[in-house]
C-alpha cells in the first residue's frame, strides 16, 4: 500500500504540502493540486483507509456535500436529512460545493479528514473519477443526481422519463416551435433530461432547433437571460421548457417583463423542486411541472447511507444501485392547445 512518502517522492512536493492537499487545511496551488491528485490516483494511495485501519469506534457522524446554499432545493433537503439522521442517532456535518468541482474536492478532503462514517452528496459531475477517493474510503450515497462507471449508489427520480413526459405534453398539444433552457450538462440530471427531450421530439419527427436551445446552468439569472433570448429570437416560439424550478423562476421573470399571458401567449413547463422548501409559501410558481419529491429523496438517501455504514447493503438487488422515488406531473394549466 502506497504511503504519503511515496506521493512526496513522485511529485517532488513536501509532506506538508501533500498533507494540506489531503486534509483541505491550507493553501495549495492549482498546479500542485493537479499533480498531487494524479499521483494519488496512479499510486492508489488512500490516506483515509490508512488512518481508519487504526480506528475501530464509529463517530456516528455523516458528512453531506450540498450543491449550493442559495438553492431552494437545499431548504427542502435538510428536513429529510435531519429526520433520518435523528431516527438512527447520527449527527450531520454539512459542506457546500456551490456547483464547483474544485470546491467539491476541497470538501471531500475535509470530510475525510474529519473521519465521518459515511457521506451523502449531490455531485457536481457524472464522472466517477472525481469521487474515486471518496468511494474507496467510505460508504457513499448520491442524492438527486448519479455518478456512472462505476455507479455510485443513488436515490433519484427518473429524469429521462419525466423530461420526455414534459416535452410530450407540449408536442401533443400542437407545439412545434419550442425553446429549451438546459441545466448543467456535466451532471446526470442535465444529461438525462436532455435525452428525454430529444427522444420525445424524434417521436414526432422533429429535432430541437439549436438556436432555441440555451444552457441556463440551473440558476435564475442565466435562465432569465436564456428565456429572454428565446422570446426575442424572432422564431415565433409558442412554448418554453425549463430544466428545473429555478429556471422556471427565470422564465416567469422574462415572460412577465414582456407582458405575455400564460398560456394564451406562451406556454411554460419545467421541473418543480419548490415543494417542501422555504420558498414554497412565498413564490407563486404557477408553471405546469413534474413534482420533484426532494424531501423524500433526502430522507431515503440518508437512511440507506446509514444502513450501509452499519454493515447492510440496502442497494442490493437494485439495477445499477439506483433507487427511484416516484414523481408526478402537476398540471397548473400553463399549456395552450394549439389548432394546427
Amino acid at each position: 500500500m502506497a504511503s504519503i512518502y511515496d506521493i512526496a517522492r513522485k511529485t517532488g512536493y513536501s509532506i506538508a504540502t501533500i498533507s494540506r492537499y489531503i486534509n483541505g487545511s491550507g493553501y495549495v496551488s492549482e498546479k500542485a493540486a493537479k499533480i498531487i491528485a494524479k499521483a494519488i490516483e496512479e499510486e492508489d494511495y488512500n490516506p483515509n483507509l490508512n488512518a481508519r485501519s487504526l480506528v475501530t469506534k464509529k463517530s456516528r457522524t455523516i458528512g453531506v456535500i450540498l450543491n449550493g446554499l442559495n438553492n431552494p432545493t437545499t431548504g427542502a433537503l435538510l428536513p429529510g436529512i435531519e429526520a433520518a439522521a435523528k431516527e438512527y442517532g447520527y449527527t450531520v456535518i454539512y459542506y457546500n460545493s456551490d456547483e464547483n468541482p474544485e470546491q467539491e474536492q476541497v470538501a471531500i478532503r475535509s470530510l475525510l479528514h474529519r473521519q465521518v462514517d459515511g457521506a451523502a452528496i449531490i455531485p457536481t459531475t457524472s464522472e466517477a473519477g472525481n469521487y474515486r477517493l471518496l468511494m474507496d474510503s467510505l460508504p457513499v450515497v448520491s442524492m438527486i443526481r448519479t455518478v456512472r462507471s462505476p455507479a455510485m449508489p443513488s436515490v433519484l427520480v427518473r429524469d429521462y422519463e419525466a423530461s420526455y413526459g414534459l416535452a410530450e405534453a407540449l408536442l401533443k398539444n400542437g407545439h412545434r416551435r419550442i425553446g429549451f433552457i438546459q441545466g448543467l450538462m456535466r451532471v446526470s440530471t442535465g444529461q438525462d433530461r436532455w435525452r428525454g427531450i430529444v427522444d420525445a421530439m424524434k417521436a414526432y419527427g422533429l429535432e430541437p432547433d439549436p438556436e432555441l436551445v440555451i444552457e441556463g446552468f440551473y440558476n435564475g439569472d442565466d435562465s432569465y437571460l436564456a428565456a429572454k433570448r428565446i422570446l426575442e429570437s424572432g422564431k415565433q416560439v409558442t412554448a418554453i421548457m425549463g430544466g428545473n424550478h429555478i429556471t422556471g423562476v427565470g422564465m416567469l421573470k422574462a415572460v412577465n417583463e414582456k407582458r405575455l399571458r400564460i398560456p394564451e401567449d406562451i406556454s411554460l413547463v419545467t421541473f418543480d423542486g419548490l415543494n417542501g422548501s422555504y420558498m414554497e409559501n412565498f413564490v407563486d410558481f404557477n408553471i405546469s411541472s413534474y413534482f420533484y419529491p426532494t424531501r423524500e429523496i433526502a430522507e431515503k438517501a440518508t437512511g440507506m447511507l446509514i444502513e450501509m455504514v452499519e454493515g447492510r447493503d440496502p442497494f442490493a438487488g437494485y439495477s445499477d444501485r439506483m433507487v427511484f422515488v416516484e414523481s408526478s406531473f402537476i398540471d397548473r394549466h400553463t399549456i395552450k392547445k394549439l389548432d394546427n
